[in-house]
């Protein structure tokens, strides 16, 4: 007599396979992306904060990118005359290495390209009502980009009004 298994018990492990691969699978393509989920997710953060701030001081607030630095640094617009000597309401992060900006745009209107169309610096700012200006910055997730052009371009719109970025 042939011993072999049944089709039942085929179709179990199949079963048994897809479920360990539609589990585990997604865990090990978003390594590269969760990093820049932190790093959207603080972006937000300080933007947020910064609103909240500029209505709680009655302030203009800036968030300046500081491209060459890679630095994304929160602080009042007139630093000299504020009354907080010691920067508490200084709050900046590091742009990580992998990510690089393509262009910002304010009222769609690049910030590399007019003026002096330098790449240095560039930033927004938050009224005393917690408004931000219309902001859409174009990021570049460079692990997913050399991989594929296709992939690991993002562009963030700012909500003038929650002071949220949205990936478009």
């Amino acid at each position: 007599m042939k011993k072999a298994f049944t089709i039942i018990e085929l179709l179990m492990v199949m079963l048994i396979i897809g479920l360990i691969m539609s589990v585990g699978l997604p865990r090990f393509t978003s390594i590269g992306t969760s990093e820049f989920d932190k790093f959207f997710a603080r972006l937000n953060s300080i933007t947020q904060e910064g609103a909240q701030k500029a209505q709680e001081f009655n302030v203009v607030y800036k968030i300046l990118f500081n491209i060459t630095g890679k630095k994304i640094e929160l602080l009042p617009i007139d630093v000299e005359n504020d009354k907080d000597k010691n920067n508490t309401r200084k709050k900046e992060f590091d742009i990580p290495d992998f990510i690089s900006i393509e262009d910002f745009l304010i009222d769609n209107k690049s910030q590399f390209t007019s003026g002096k169309g330098e790449k240095r610096s560039a930033y927004f700012l938050i009224n005393p009502m917690g408004i931000t200006q219309n902001v859409k910055i174009i990021f570049i997730n460079n692990n997913l980009f050399s991989k594929d052009p296709k992939t690991g371009k993002y562009e963030a719109v700012l909500n003038p009004f929650t002071a949220e970025f949205k990936i478009l």
